[in-house]
């Protein structure tokens, strides 16, 4: 069955949606989008995702036509009528273009949803491990975009192709200073043996919702963590290492250059982590009312 795609107000069949040539996001990569996860039918981070999406509203100065509110409808509307419960969903917000060869833009924004089922995520990288490779032909400079997420996304898709090609699951990027900043498409940490690491949003890594929430539950559970640059001397002495987004949460990273981190095994603070994460989660699911949105949840 073909799927159903939210788009500037309307549930339209997938097939429908067609690409904007005129789209300053096609043109420019002058666009937004955040993705996230949905688990039974709820989506834990909604709220954290928002107030990013918003946050890069106001720096692209963008306007929505439709109130916080109903997006929130908007998305649950999207997620339950495509009959899903755990899902990936994607939000994506593209400014129209006034005309060809003119770089004032268009105030209209194009909104649209979509949501799929969750993508199959390798029972084998939580078992054992991802690995990454740290390269060195790109760069992260630390800007003021670096706080949001734009369509203008080339960085991460040759990132992305460039660790496959090299036979690894992950790349890591540099910034100028030769700083350790992240993954591709996710945040970064190191267990140095006392306590975790992450590189500070002054490095340049995109302000994670899955690295806010590891942050905040270790100053939840008194467990040592800290916003500090990672260089690769790091490395060498760290014990365990984590990869983290929305869609594959915390992912254990086990060998990094080829080298092992540690023992090259999932390590316990690792566990422990996932385990506080998966609580988190299962405590937003049994708070969550789905009344409030005026839909009902599917059998």
């Amino acid at each position: 069955m073909d799927s159903l795609i939210y788009h500037n107000g309307i549930l339209i069949q997938d097939q429908e949606i067609s690409s904007w040539a005129m789209d300053r996001s096609y043109l420019y990569g002058e666009g937004l989008f955040e993705t996230m996860r949905a688990n039974q039918g709820f989506i834990p981070f909604l709220q954290e995702h928002l107030s990013r999406l918003f946050r890069g509203m106001e720096i692209l100065q963008m306007h929505l036509d439709i109130s916080r509110a109903k997006l929130e409808f908007a998305i649950y509307q999207t997620l339950y009528r495509n009959h899903l419960k755990d899902a990936y969903l994607r939000v994506t917000l593209s400014r129209q273009n006034a005309k060809i060869g003119v770089r004032e833009p268009n105030e209209k924004v194009n909104l649209t949803i979509f949501a799929s089922p969750l993508p199959h995520l390798s029972k084998k990288l939580y078992s054992e491990g991802a690995s990454a490779k740290i390269l060195e032909e790109i760069k992260i400079n630390p800007d003021i975009l670096c706080q949001i997420k734009t369509t203008s996304y080339l960085r991460n898709l040759l990132s992305q192709r460039m660790a496959k090609d090299s036979g690894v699951d992950e790349a890591l990027l540099k910034n100028g200073q030769e700083n350790i900043v992240e993954g591709s498409s996710m945040n970064f940490f190191i267990f140095d043996g006392n306590q975790w690491i992450t590189p500070p949003l002054s490095d340049g890594p995109l302000p994670g919702i899955t690295r806010q929430t590891v942050l905040e539950l270790c100053k939840k559970n008194e467990i040592p963590c800290q916003e500090k640059s990672i260089t690769k001397e790091h490395l060498s002495t760290a014990q365990e290492a984590i990869l983290t987004n929305s869609i594959k949460e915390i992912l254990p990273l086990t060998r990094i250059n080829g080298q092992s981190i540690g023992d090259g095994k999932v390590g316990e603070q690792t566990r422990r982590l996932q385990e506080l994460y998966r609580d988190e989660i299962q405590y937003r699911i049994e708070t969550f009312d789905s009344k409030r949105w005026r839909v009902e949840m599917f059998s």
